[in-house]
């Protein structure tokens, strides 16, 4: 298995090949950056694929440009059998429309409104419903399992798609995916509701006369638009109400397989290489708020039992201050190294110097991947 974090700068892109597998199977967790214009990130999705290569799995973290504007190349350059993405409520589209329009001018809003009808028939939708949270009290994990290879299914699933607004399958939170084709490997997704924001960005609004609901399009976003810029200014630009982790390692619990870091154009690449080794799985994390009530517990008690497994975790949005919380290392005790992707000329200040400066202790280390192509970090 070759796990690759590719150099967009303020963005993510995050791929998996299993190329000695029963066959060759593929995932994408994220694809977007702001620092790269559209020629440069269409040249990255290009010259990491081949024409016609198949994805078996595209994940999508949440919905905020820098982690969606280059599945347009992905899906031209690509077969996208399987997308997984989480549930979004009317309010959670609303949310992301605006952060979106706010953040970066962006109207283009097909894959909120209809995922089935913006990858097309060919392509199988899942959606990962929230996790219930409520009162501190943490829904049983469902221990079954998804087959995201099952052909029969996959060709069901197909015949019944319409060109737009076809029928989505859906997940429950921490449902195992598997895959024939690599049957020691598994994906599970987690889909976190945020609040805390949420209610700060409704509040802001109705004091300037404006009621959420009523911001149900893009062209009423504009219309509003000093209200709507005023009101994300006070959530300090960050409005995500859905983030979707995804634990990608062995499926047993006792599998004390271990491989390295590859830093081609790191100076340090040899040290890493020979000293290194680390458990295979990772946590990808998206722009998760980890101050967020209940979040950091809620991921202690999903992951039991594999969070040992995890050697690798991405640090979230990007190692902003705001959403970083130290408990996370409390139980993933086997990780060494937390990566760090961002843009060197963001203005948003990250990562945070008191983040790199927690993060960092004899064991664990950081990998920087930003858009400078000697940041490519490959895992093997």
């Amino acid at each position: 298995m070759r796990r690759i974090f590719h150099p967009v700068g303020q963005g993510a892109f995050f791929s998996e090949h299993f190329d000695e597998a029963t066959k060759p199977f593929t995932i994408v967790y994220d694809c977007g950056s702001l620092t790269l214009d559209a020629i440069s990130m269409r040249t990255k999705v290009n010259s990491s694929f081949r024409k016609g290569q198949v994805i078996d799995v595209l994940f999508i973290s949440h919905f905020h440009a820098d982690h969606i504007n280059g599945i347009d190349f992905l899906k031209n350059q690509c077969k996208i059998r399987n997308v997984v993405i989480p549930y979004l409520t009317e309010e959670a589209k609303i949310l992301t429309r605006i952060a979106n329009y706010a953040s970066t001018g962006s109207t283009d809003s097909r894959l909120i409104d209809d995922p089935q009808g913006f990858f097309g028939g060919n392509t199988r939708v899942i959606q990962v419903s929230e996790a219930d949270t409520e009162g501190g009290i943490i829904e049983d994990r469902p221990n079954e399992n998804f087959p995201i290879d099952d052909e029969e299914d996959e060709e069901r699933s197909r015949r019944a798609a319409r060109p737009s607004a076809g029928p989505i399958t859906t997940i429950a939170s921490g449902t195992r995916l598997t895959a024939g084709a690599i049957p020691f490997w598994m994906f599970v997704p987690y889909n976190f509701r945020m609040k805390e924001r949420v209610g700060i960005f409704r509040t802001a609004l109705a004091g300037l006369g404006i009621d959420l609901d009523d911001l149900q399009s893009i062209e009423t976003i504009k219309s509003h638009e000093t209200e709507v810029i005023a009101a994300y200014t006070a959530v300090n630009r960050d409005l995500n109400r859905n983030t979707m982790f995804l634990y990608s390692g062995p499926n047993d619990p006792k599998d004390t397989t271990l491989f390295s870091p590859m830093l081609p154009d790191h100076e340090f690449f040899w040290w890493f290489h020979w000293h290194g080794q680390i458990p295979r799985g990772c946590l990808y994390t998206g722009d998760a708020d980890l101050r967020e009530a209940g979040l950091v517990d809620y991921l202690r008690i999903s992951l039991s039992g594999f969070a040992p497994l995890i050697g690798t975790c991405i640090i979230p949005h990007h190692g902003a201050i705001k959403n970083y919380h130290a408990d996370i290392w409390r139980f993933l005790t086997n990780t060494r190294f937390g990566v760090l992707n961002y843009g060197t000329t963001n203005t948003y200040g990250h990562p945070s110097d008191a983040v790199i400066a927690d993060v960092v202790t004899p064991k664990r280390f950081i990998i920087r991947v930003t858009e400078e192509r000697k940041t490519l970090a490959v895992f093997k």
